[in-house]
């Protein structure tokens, strides 16, 4: 029955738009191919479909009832094609996105809340961490990272660039920050950022400076 459904779509075609002429256009091909599978389909279950004339065209008893069943199939195929190609009415369903710890109060986030407040249905999850994951076992459907990526099956795009500017405070520019002996510049360690991990459902709210942000039930769970 599904080798059919190729069939049933021009016939659906060829009512609706009265020729065979017409349908062709519509289905961007030839007359003669739409002739060929609508005949096709009569030879194979042994009715006629259409009453053909030099003028136009004509539905038999058995082609009215057809066409009523076969245009709620092509409607219900082209419905589940839309929801694979993101044409469905409103987006919807779980999106989980992984972002480096760094980034959690960055201009990125300001996106994931506009895009969260754009889609309501879609129900978002943000992984903030700096350690490893496995983006197949974590379920993960996008990431954001930053360097030289491994090779990998997974597709990618290059979103922007981040520079980075060494900072130090002003009071080891002084005397504190030079060795005694030879009054030249000492290494200063500066501690590694915090690389704990919060994993948390969001939600779109509005900051009391107008800006847009996210809320989450909870700051984060400490791993």
């Amino acid at each position: 029955m599904l080798d059919d459904l190729r069939a049933m779509t021009l016939f659906v075609r060829t009512v609706e738009l009265g020729s065979f002429r017409a349908a062709a256009k519509a289905s961007n091909l030839s007359p003669s191919v739409v002739s060929h599978h609508i005949q096709q389909l009569e030879k194979k279950y042994g009715v006629a479909l259409l009453y053909r004339s030099t003028r136009k065209l004509a539905q038999t008893d058995e082609g009215r009832r057809f066409y009523e069943r076969a245009r709620q199939m092509v409607a219900a195929a082209a419905g589940a094609v839309d929801v694979l190609t993101g044409e469905a009415a409103s987006p919807y369903g779980k999106l989980t996105v992984s972002l480096p710890a760094a980034q959690v109060r960055g201009a990125i986030t300001r996106k994931v809340a506009e895009f969260a407040e754009l889609h309501p249905y879609v129900h978002l999850k943000l992984v903030c961490t700096d350690e490893p994951v496995d983006l197949f076992a974590g379920g993960v459907d996008v990431a954001l990272r930053a360097g030289t990526l491994k090779d990998s099956s997974l597709k990618s795009k290059r979103v922007g660039s981040v520079g980075r500017t060494p900072r130090l405070l002003a009071a080891l520019l002084g005397q504190e920050g030079r060795s005694r002996s030879s009054g030249r510049p000492r290494r200063v360690g500066l501690d590694p950022p915090d690389s704990s991990a919060c994993v948390a459902p969001l939600h779109p709210c509005r900051r009391p400076d107008g800006r847009r942000g996210l809320r989450g039930p909870h700051r984060g769970r400490q791993r």
